[in-house]
């Protein structure tokens, strides 16, 4: 009666004790699963959280070097912005000087010629060109001689004809270039030009075309016909090349 008694609780304690040990191995099997995957999420926790702070590290690394390159582009901008300025200013006053000191070339060209010009009518230059060549002489038959008057008549009715150089030369002596101030006078056989002596025949040179001088002194009642109305030799003839030497200042 015992026996048959104790047998269902000796049968219950044979198979609850291994549904225990299954239990606690699964129970141990989970915890340390969980374990391991807490341990796996704190490290993924630990890894994401360095890897934001070196991010972070990174970044701030990168906004300073932009930062310092910001700051030295914005000094070398605003280096070369002064020096812009300071070459606009020099530009600036290079203008005004070349505006307040400059002349057209073609004023300078006007000048040059102009100074050319009056070198040339003030007699201060040698000149050569075409021209004409007037030759009076003494009439020995008569007598007739070639006095200051004649000379001087030639001379005018040249330059009423804007002949552009005069100049006269007597036998055995060099030619005197004519100006305003030359004075022509008779001292006895001889005359004075410029107060040098010179004798006939005389040579009245003059520059300037040819064929309009010409025209002029062979024109009625013009020099040809007086002088030979009064027994001169008169012989006038036209030259490509004649050369007239500066005057000189003997007053």
């Amino acid at each position: 009666m015992n026996l048959f008694n104790s047998l269902p609780k000796l049968l219950f304690r044979t198979v609850e004790t291994p549904r225990r040990s299954s239990w606690l191995l699964s129970l141990t099997t989970i915890c340390f699963l969980c374990g391991g995957l807490g341990a796996l999420q704190v490290r993924a926790v630990q890894q994401t959280q360095q890897q934001t702070r070196f991010d972070h590290t990174q970044k701030t690394l990168q906004n300073e070097n932009a930062l310092r390159a910001v700051a030295s582009l914005r000094q070398q901008l605003q280096a070369e912005e002064s020096e812009r300025r300071q070459m606009a200013f020099q530009l600036g006053h290079l203008k005004a000087e070349i505006r307040q000191n400059y002349v057209p070339k073609q004023a300078v060209q006007e000048l040059n010629d102009e100074m050319r010009r009056i070198k040339r009518v003030a007699a201060l230059t040698e000149v050569q060109g075409a021209g004409v060549v007037i030759t009076l002489s003494d009439n020995p038959q008569i007598p007739e001689l070639v006095h200051d008057f004649d000379l001087q008549q030639t001379v005018h009715e040249l330059l009423s004809v804007k002949a552009e150089a005069i100049a006269i030369k007597g036998a055995g002596s060099d030619a005197i270039r004519i100006t305003t101030y030359t004075p022509i006078r008779c001292v006895g056989p001889a005359i004075l030009v410029n107060f040098q002596p010179m004798v006939a025949p005389y040579e009245i040179m003059a520059l300037g075309n040819p064929t309009k001088l010409k025209n002029a002194l062979q024109m009625p009642d013009g020099i040809n016909d007086r002088a030979r109305k009064v027994g001169l030799g008169v012989q006038i003839k036209t030259s490509q090349n004649l050369k007239l030497p500066a005057a000189k200042d003997e007053l």
